[in-house]
């Protein structure tokens, strides 16, 4: 009795804890200037991002036209939906590849130059932008710009980056520029409010970002404190996204194009989608701390090489560049998205048992070089983001343990969509520690929140199987 009475005490002081947290959040928000800071911070932060989107888009489009791949039309139709190029070159041959290889390279070594100007634009922009919360480091207004054109720059090149970590630096960033004459606390809060506004922006996530933009800044735990400042952002960051993209072009997140591989879920499939889970989670776990650790390995010898603005700063990152893209060459589906080049090979794959084997290990192959391109372009000093790069990276895995699954296992046979959907979670929730609210953006995006208990799972094991290994240095401390 005295045990469950202990309990039931530390439950009732962990959450009075959290509410006085909250309504701490709360009263800093009392006054109408407090407000307009985290207002005009929002809605900036989603005009950049979606700046952001469109000119990748751009970029893929004029490297699609370079090659010859589409036409001078499709500049100007659906501005806002980036080419696949890896989709693209799964029908070209060697000689078109090689135009790509000429087109890209001049883009990225652009963007490569531009990053000895501004150092602190390199690498990834997520641990940046955590350093920006927790030190209130002083930003200049050059640094959201051009993190805005040297990743767009990268991604619109086809190189396996992404654009969340940095839309999470442009919009931490933007924060600490709008709020540098306010108090700490209400500059957090801004700052908060950019990191919602930004996911939700480039998600199309209103329901996950602001617990992604709590968790995110700590390795363990959420800053619970600021999550009506994230509300507020999140909020203002997808209304601007819903009025522009949606109400234009109405056309969703890359990743919505997973959900039509997904099946309805039934309580016979239950059993076999929890086991899985279990399974995914443990490989996602394990693959996570060899990824985390690979990219600290190219990124410390980087740092350790290169002085600031110094000639290597230069050349290291560009024949880290050089190699990547001579391997999309080759693998067209290690370059790219990768969201619509992987769904249309598991639909011409005709899913069975006979062509499970396949699946798993082209899906294998694709994920080492994924793996290897991505540690060395970023961890390099590339402007990159990992959250996208990991996507792709979960969704191979997902196929590779349910093709095995199905070929080992009687009776454990899970639709390629459900496993892709969680092992993707799981992987991205482990390698940069945020493993309740991404398992919630991927399940909201897909439409399949039914699956979240299962994600959730697998994210939490592979988070605690991967432990204090991460790609972003300031949660490693």
């Amino acid at each position: 009795m005295d045990k469950r009475c202990l309990i039931a005490n530390m439950v009732l002081a962990k959450i009075k804890t959290y509410s006085d947290k909250v309504r701490s959040g709360f009263i800093a928000l009392h006054s109408a200037k407090n407000i307009a800071l985290i207002v005009i911070a929002s809605i900036i932060t989603s005009l950049a991002i979606l700046t952001l989107i469109f000119l990748s888009s751009l970029i893929t489009k004029i490297i699609s036209l370079g090659i010859g791949a589409s036409s001078l039309s499709t500049l100007f139709i659906d501005p806002l939906r980036s080419v696949d190029l890896s989709l693209v070159f799964m029908s070209t041959s060697i000689d078109t590849r090689l135009r790509f290889l000429v087109l890209a390279l001049v883009f990225t070594s652009i963007s490569v130059v531009l990053l000895r100007i501004a150092p602190e634009c390199r690498g990834p922009g997520g641990d940046r932008a955590i350093d920006i919360f927790r030190h209130r480091l002083n930003t200049r207004i050059r640094e959201p710009l051009l993190k805005l054109l040297t990743s767009s720059l990268t991604f619109g090149s086809g190189l396996s980056v992404g654009l969340t970590g940095p839309a999470l630096q442009i919009g931490a960033s933007i924060g600490s520029l709008i709020s540098r004459k306010n108090g700490e606390k209400i500059a957090r809060a801004t700052i908060i409010a950019g990191l919602a506004a930004a996911t939700a922006t480039l998600f199309g996530s209103i329901i996950a970002s602001p617990i992604f933009a709590i968790e995110i800044v700590r390795r363990r735990g959420l800053e619970i404190e600021y999550l009506l400042s994230a509300i507020l952002g999140s909020c203002i960051g997808y209304t601007v996204r819903s009025s522009i993209v949606y109400t234009l072009y109405g056309h969703e997140h890359p990743l919505t194009a997973i959900a039509i591989l997904i099946t309805p879920l039934s309580i016979a499939s239950v059993p076999s989608i929890a086991v899985l889970s279990i399974v995914i989670g443990i490989v996602c776990g394990v693959l996570a701390a060899l990824f985390s650790m690979l990219f600290i390995s190219f990124n410390n010898y980087t740092n350790t090489i290169c002085k600031s603005r110094s000639f290597e700063c230069v050349l290291i990152p560009f024949i880290a560049v050089c190699i990547a893209l001579t391997t999309i060459v080759f693998v067209p589906l290690a370059g790219g998205t990768g969201f619509e080049s992987i769904k249309s090979l598991v639909l011409a794959s005709h899913y069975s048992k006979s062509i499970a084997a396949s699946l798993a290990f082209i899906a294998l192959i694709v994920l080492a070089l994924r793996i290897v391109d991505t540690s060395i372009t970023i961890g390099t000093g590339v402007s990159g983001g990992v959250v996208g790069p990991s996507m792709v990276m979960g969704m191979l895995i997902g196929i590779v343990c349910a093709s095995i699954a199905k070929l080992i296992a009687v009776g454990l046979d899970v639709d390629l969509g459900t496993a892709m959907c969680i092992a993707m979670a799981a992987f991205v929730g482990a390698v940069i520690k945020t493993p309740i609210s991404f398992p919630l953006i991927v399940c909201e995006i897909t439409g399949k929140g039914v699956l979240y208990p299962f994600a959730l799972a697998a994210s939490i094991l592979a988070t605690h199987i991967c432990g204090k290994t991460t790609l972003y240095r300031s949660l490693r401390y």
